[in-house]
């Protein structure tokens, strides 16, 4: 019990410290969180607490701990440091007779989020693959400029392949049974058009073949080489052997799946070949085609994007930890998450206006 009182007053200094902003260094800070985890140690291996507001707070730890494991080791962890820190802030303010509420406020706020922030960063760090710690740092920009450019790559892809999907089912399932006038849906049938346009043409981008050192054309292959000519030379080994595994067997696998549609976007879509324009005609098209290729890409992108997004900040990690790399980095949330969206309000339109037409509806 005397360890944990020496702590907690050897910590309330330093948050006395941190709520007179004018005394606040990160030295300061960092001193306050040994003690915090120090202090949380503690009271976790001490069965001897008789201090009711001490017992308190052993206890909404331990419960804590018993929590499913949904906010991980970090989240866990997170919260400790939270709670102990705002048991230290209010016993200062009670030793030291503060009864000012709003500064309270603005400085558990600002404390908690320095102790996530500082907690996220600490936990990044530990991650053998995260971008920050595997890359030269002037090689970091452009890798986070290319891993942001893929990302809206592949939402966009999502998109196309969410309406596509959406119109499809409407015009072969629905259409050919209850029925619309044809003419109202040349906008759909031409939006399926463009969208399968763009859809082979970020597949095609995506799995060429390209290194940094030789051309410019980027896609995975590109983002594949460049974190290994950028990272630490300490690290290349590790890096060079992390290509070969699960990444190499990917990007081969999407290669394969883009091979017919390469010749579509070469002879077809980027420019007419009269003389190869015979083999475009044999290369059939289905939207499953598309789905698989999103979904080897979006894998290839988790590993290649080297914990860039899921070390983001800890409500993106909280957010892939709950919803899965692909639906929180690589869909629009909005689209995915409506029960009715601008498309089904669309065909509601249409349905409306055949059945006014028919005389089987009144206006």
């Amino acid at each position: 019990m005397g360890n944990i009182i020496n702590r907690i007053q050897d910590a309330v200094k330093h948050i006395s410290m941190f709520y007179e902003q004018e005394l606040y260094t990160i030295e300061i800070f960092n001193l306050l969180l040994q003690n915090v985890d120090e202090i949380t140690l503690l009271l976790m291996s001490d069965d001897e607490v008789n201090s009711e507001e001490i017992i308190f707070l052993k206890d909404s730890i331990e419960r804590n701990n018993d929590k499913d494991d949904i906010d991980g080791i970090e989240g866990k962890h997170i919260f400790r440091r939270k709670l102990v820190a705002d048991y230290l802030l209010k016993l200062y303010l009670t030793e030291a007779g503060v009864t000012d509420q709003e500064g309270y406020i603005y400085c558990i706020i600002f404390l908690q989020n320095r102790i996530t922030e500082t907690t996220h960063n600490m936990y990044s760090y530990k991650e053998r693959f995260y971008y920050k710690n595997i890359l030269c740092s002037e090689k970091r920009d452009n890798f986070e400029g290319m891993t942001g450019l893929i990302r809206n790559e592949l939402i966009n892809f999502d998109v196309n392949l969410f309406y596509c999907e959406k119109i499809l089912k409407f015009i072969n399932d629905e259409f050919k049974v209850k029925g619309v006038f044809p003419t109202d849906l040349i906008f759909v049938k031409q939006f399926i058009n463009n969208s399968y346009l763009v859809l082979i043409l970020t597949s095609t981008k995506l799995f060429s073949t390209a290194k940094p050192e030789q051309s410019n054309n980027f896609g995975f292959d590109y983002l594949k080489h460049y974190n290994f000519l950028s990272c630490i030379s300490d690290l290349r080994e590790s890096v060079k052997e992390f290509n070969r595994g699960e990444v190499k067997d990917l990007i081969k696998r999407g290669k394969e799946l883009v091979r017919d549609i390469i010749d579509l976007r070469h002879y077809y879509i980027a420019h007419y070949d009269i003389a190869n324009l015979h083999l475009v005609k044999k290369i059939e098209l289905d939207l499953q085609l598309f789905k698989d290729i999103y979904d080897v890409s979006v894998r290839i992108f988790e590993l290649l994007s080297l914990h860039r997004f899921q070390r983001l900040n800890i409500t993106y990690t909280n957010l892939i930890q709950l919803h899965g790399f692909k639906e929180t980095v690589c869909q629009n949330k909005l689209l995915r998450g409506m029960q009715s969206n601008d498309i089904d309000r669309f065909f509601n339109a249409l349905r409306k206006n055949f059945l006014l037409k028919e005389g089987i509806a009144e206006i």
